[in-house]
């Protein structure tokens, strides 16, 4: 009874503490719960309980939306294991964010993953051509560049089959009177394919690939004359040669499906054609093709009504496409940054142009070429304090997650990056005053800037997946971001990339405070002739920053400070690499100092100007010391994150196929 009188006073005082607007610190700090199960749900529920859940996440932001963000407390939504197909992009503005007492929270229900995806199944296989075992099916006006089998990467067809050798250009042939590029290469290795302007040329240089579509082509006895479309032959009739390098193989036409696991798309008939592997039965099959560009975008409206304090804990995100290159083709610039094909003329230059996000865009009367950041799976912009804690970003057409433009605050935690065609986590504030792409940058409004975002213990692998000169993780004009106990692995070209602009001796740039410490970063750098690199890599003047206690396991070179590299301090790093284990090959590469690494090969390029390397103890046999050990051990994940790969169910290859060795 005594109990039950002390129950009756407490409600008693805390009614009328509400009525007088009072309510007591114990009340201000209750988290409110809501629940989402896409299998089982209802968006005519209230979604207040697990068995009264909403069915989708757009009810749930609705819901949201409407509460009181000042009040103390966090408004938790638990998402239930399940696909939460999105039509469109699910988009969370400066209105479904919380404040600095409430922190709006979007996370998986105790140890489920819920998937958040962008896809589309494809059903109704049927045998199609029985003597190859190829089987189609009908997708009618859905148009795609990836199809995943069973959660696996299925290889889009080509000529030669993964994992066997590249053709070679014979010549890139210049034809300055037309003001076209056409591509010779031997007779044999090519024909009249049918859809053959659907059909592209993928080559390959030292830092990038190049999408092109076939237009045309002639032969005489010993080679053929392979035109390419007017889009992607303009950029490369005014890029550098850099760009003309020999390796290429082709891509895209049903002549091509005769290995297991590939697959073909004709637009204009409305089918997939796919070849099944030994064990696939394709009346089981879960085959899925991604449909949307960007599946989930956080974005504000301003910058000076930026998204804020929004997080995303323990959610897959799966499943983006990027059909820009089916219109355009692709000519990379850097690490995955394509040329613009839209092209204004300054005196004898050539400006490819950028749109600014909130003003119209501008141009510098000297013009220069210029490019923009890809698309990705999850888009970040105009945000303050938003946190992705143990995700999983997979299976994207583009790159991963995209932090664009005036974020600040933003935290990638102990997330998994996984089989991505582009970047895996890329962080670039575009020069939108347009001055070009090697020019520092300065902006009017320092907010647009990304800065003092945090991306640590990280599992990134398998990125470069389409675009091979795609990193790992890509910061450009960013100032005070930490790069930390990441684990960057198995992708084409670098690993961690940090910086743009690439400065001459006397520039500024906005850049400044970065921070590459306690990485590790392996098998990466890794195809030939992706060799103008490193596993850690940076660009143009960074004041105060620093490269510290990483682990750079790599086949070309390790780190690698480029252009305009200035003012950074590199210390107690192990590099393990047959090429050069730190590079300032340039006089525009300035005061830098590189002192106690440790480095199994001996090659060094050191020809910037004030730069200096001292103390660097040399192990060519790979018996690190005590020391260096200890480096590595601390190097990548913490230890609380080890397990994320298992945790967040992510597989090991990303490939239906296994790779044969490449002579």
């Amino acid at each position: 009874m005594k109990n039950f009188r002390t129950l009756i006073r407490q409600i008693f005082v805390y009614t009328l503490f509400s009525l007088t607007g009072f309510v007591p610190l114990c009340a201000q700090t209750i988290a409110i719960s809501y629940y989402v199960d896409a299998g089982k749900g209802k968006d005519t529920n209230n979604g207040t309980s697990i068995t009264s859940p909403f069915k989708t996440i757009a009810k749930a932001k609705e819901t949201v939306r409407k509460l009181d963000k000042t009040r103390g407390g966090d408004i938790i939504v638990y998402l239930r294991e399940g696909d939460y197909i999105q039509e469109n992009t699910l988009v969370f503005d400066e209105n479904d964010g919380g404040s600095k007492n409430c922190q709006v929270v979007y996370k998986n229900y105790k140890d489920e993953v819920p998937v958040i995806s962008g896809g589309k199944k494809i059903t109704g296989w049927k045998l199609y051509d029985k003597s190859k075992n190829i089987y189609r099916a009908p997708v009618k006006t859905l148009e795609f560049r990836q199809l995943y089998v069973n959660g696996s990467r299925a290889v889009r067809a080509r000529q030669p089959n993964l994992g066997e050798s590249y053709c070679q250009i014979v010549k890139w042939d210049k034809d300055t009177l037309n003001k076209k590029l056409d591509i010779i290469i031997n007779k044999a290795e090519i024909s009249g394919w049918k859809n053959l302007s659907k059909v592209e040329i993928i080559t390959l240089n030292s830092f990038t690939t190049n999408h092109l579509r076939l237009s045309s082509f002639t032969s005489d006895d010993k080679y053929a004359y392979v035109k390419i479309q007017d889009a992607e032959g303009k950029i490369l009739f005014k890029v550098a040669k850099n760009f003309w390098k020999l390796p290429y193989f082709f891509e895209n036409a049903y002549e091509f499906v005769d290995t297991e696991g590939e697959w073909y798309l004709n637009v204009s008939e409305g089918f997939v054609y796919y070849k099944p592997l030994k064990n696939e039965n394709m009346n089981d099959v879960e085959a899925i093709a991604p449909y949307l560009e960007t599946v989930m975008k956080v974005e504000g409206l301003n910058l000076d009504k930026p998204v804020k304090n929004l997080q995303f804990q323990g959610i897959e995100f799966s499943y983006s496409t990027w059909l820009w290159p089916d219109k355009n083709g692709c000519v990379e610039y850097q690490a995955f940054h394509p040329f613009s094909v839209d092209q204004k003329i300054f005196s004898s230059n050539t400006q490819f142009l950028i749109k600014h996000p909130e003003m119209e865009s501008k141009y510098n009367k000297y013009g220069a070429e210029n490019n923009f950041t890809a698309p990705a799976g999850v888009y970040v912009a105009k945000a303050d304090y938003i946190t992705f804690e143990q995700c999983s970003f997979k299976h994207m057409g583009a790159n991963g997650i995209n932090l664009n433009y005036g974020t600040h605050f933003c935290k990638l935690n102990g997330n998994v990056v996984f089989d991505i065609s582009g970047n895996g986590i890329s962080e670039m504030m575009q020069n939108y005053d347009n001055v070009g792409g090697m020019e520092c940058y300065n902006p009017k409004d320092i907010r647009e800037v990304c800065s003092n975002d945090v991306v640590s213990n990280n599992y990134i692998t398998f990125c470069g997946m389409d675009y091979k000169g795609a990193v790992g993780i890509f910061c450009g004009y960013t100032r005070n971001v930490t790069i930390i106990h990441n684990e960057v692995c198995k992708m084409p070209y670098d690993g961690i990339s940090v910086g743009w602009g690439w400065t001459e001796l006397n520039d500024t740039t906005v850049m400044k405070n970065n921070r590459i410490n306690y990485n590790s970063v392996h098998h990466v750098n890794s195809e030939a002739p992706l060799n103008d690199g490193g596993g850690i890599y940076t660009l143009s003047d960074q004041p105060n920053s620093e490269c510290r206690n990483n682990y750079s396991s790599t086949k070309f070179n390790g780190l690698y400070f480029d252009e305009g590299t200035s003012h950074y301090t590199i210390s107690n790093n192990v590099v393990e690499t047959p090429g050069e284990w730190i590079s300032f090959w340039s006089k525009k590469q300035h005061d830098n100092v590189a002192t106690d690494n440790y480095s199994s090969s001996q090659r060094q390029n050191v020809n910037g100007t004030n730069c200096t390397v001292t103390n660097t103890v040399f192990v060519p046999d790979k018996k690190w010391p005590k020391e260096a050990l200890d480096i590595i051990r601390h190097a990548g994940l913490e230890e609380n994150y080890k397990d994320i790969i298992n945790k967040l169910k992510i597989k090991t290859k990303p490939l239906n196929v296994e790779l044969k060795p490449r002579n």
